[in-house]
């Protein structure tokens, strides 16, 4: 019985491995990158681009009152 059951066992194993394989090789690119899609800030600072993007601009703007 126990034979049976690890024989099952590992044939199921190695029929599932080209399916895992074949998924692994259709994974988009925003799955593998997540900041090119705007999920992640390009420094990786922030939760979105666009809040980088607003933190950037407020220390320039800073920079320039500061000057004057």
């Amino acid at each position: 019985m126990r034979k049976s059951i690890f024989t099952l066992a590992i044939a199921t194993s190695l029929m599932a491995i080209p399916f895992m394989a074949s998924a692994a090789n259709n994974l988009h690119p925003n799955e593998l990158e997540p900041c090119i899609n705007g999920a992640v800030s390009s420094k990786g600072l922030f939760a979105t681009q666009a809040q980088e993007d607003e933190h950037e601009r407020r220390i320039a703007k800073a920079r320039v009152s500061r000057r004057k």
